[in-house]
């Protein structure tokens, strides 16, 4: 189950045309805090999951490919 719901990115010269896109009124340097679903590919963030197997409460990377689910691979129920 993924426990974190908004991350804080920085806007940036490589980021700045999506979110701008997405309809967000930003300026290059800026911090925005963006749903986790809005995060692209490849984007390395760490958020809180809980496993529902263990119970295990952790820090993970959107990027992590370990025997727990990743962020892309999690069923639609653990967004509720």
């Amino acid at each position: 189950m993924i426990l974190t719901r908004e991350v804080t990115i920085k806007i940036n010269e490589s980021n700045f045309s999506r979110y701008e896109n997405l309809g967000y009124e930003t300026t290059i340097g800026d911090e925005l805090i963006i749903p986790i679903e809005l995060l692209t590919k490849g984007s390395h963030y760490k958020i809180k999951c809980q496993c529902d197997k263990c119970g295990i409460i952790d820090r993970k990377s959107t990027r992590l490919n370990s025997s727990h689910s990743s962020v892309s691979r999690m069923p639609s129920s653990a967004w509720k």
